[in-house]
């Protein structure tokens, strides 16, 4: 079980390199975009830039599907190992409680949303794939931003799907607007929730090297087996 909890609390900083990698694709896709250049350019040109532009807005929208979809997966993660930890009474004793409610709390501060994200992020077609399900999701407030795919439902309420503004993803979901922001700040973020998370076992470790150390000090103190014989 220890051997467990391990193994899920060092993958942690490894997602958060993923949420990094999205990061760094939405940006270069981002700074890549090719600008109108005004009057006189070609019918070709015209459409060479606009394919380009439309490959560098998939690429920033695959982007940020793949960060909401690791936010979930980080998350999971975390409940893994407190699921584990409970049923390891000794070693959750010795934890740092304060430092895993630090973690929770500024999880859950940065990403409020991030299950009903990752859902339309990963599950889209399925969410919206009838006219009953549009109208549960509709929603009759305003919507942030202008969607790159938007249905408007029977009854005249909206549906907002894949919204891309600057560097907010976001959707309508089940009435309401959902979103997180894929940025710098966001893996700075979960950076911070891995270390209070590693320093939640900081004093397990303490306790367990200084057993170590007695063990070691008392085996030291007592003479060996030859010693013993020659006296």
């Amino acid at each position: 079980m220890a051997w467990a909890i391990q193994s899920n609390l060092f993958e942690l900083p490894s997602i958060v390199e993923h949420v990094s990698s999205a990061v760094a694709l939405f940006q270069f896709s981002t700074g890549q975009r090719i600008a109108h250049p005004g009057a006189g350019e070609s019918e070709e040109d015209r459409g060479k830039r606009h394919k380009h532009n439309d490959m560098l807005r998939d690429w920033k929208m695959m982007a940020a599907k793949a960060g909401a979809i690791k936010i979930y997966e980080f998350h999971r993660l975390e409940q893994a190992i407190d699921a584990m930890l409970k049923k390891c009474p000794t070693l959750e004793a010795m934890l740092d409680l304060e430092a895993r409610k630090r973690a929770a709390r500024l999880f859950h501060d940065t990403f409020p949303n991030f299950a009903d994200v990752r859902d339309v992020a990963a599950h889209g077609a399925e969410i919206f794939d009838n006219p009953d399900k549009v109208n549960r999701h509709a929603t009759r407030g305003e919507i942030y931003g202008l969607p790159n795919f938007m249905i408007k439902s029977g009854d005249g309420k909206i549906v907002g799907r894949d919204l891309l503004v600057e560097s907010t993803y976001s959707a309508v979901f089940e009435g309401k607007q959902v979103s997180y922001n894929l940025s710098d700040a966001t893996v700075a973020t979960l950076h911070s929730v891995c270390t209070e998370r590693m320093n939640m076992f900081a004093p397990a470790q303490r306790a367990t090297r200084e057993i170590l150390m007695k063990r070691l000090t008392e085996a030291r103190a007592q003479p060996s087996s030859d010693q013993s014989s020659r006296l």
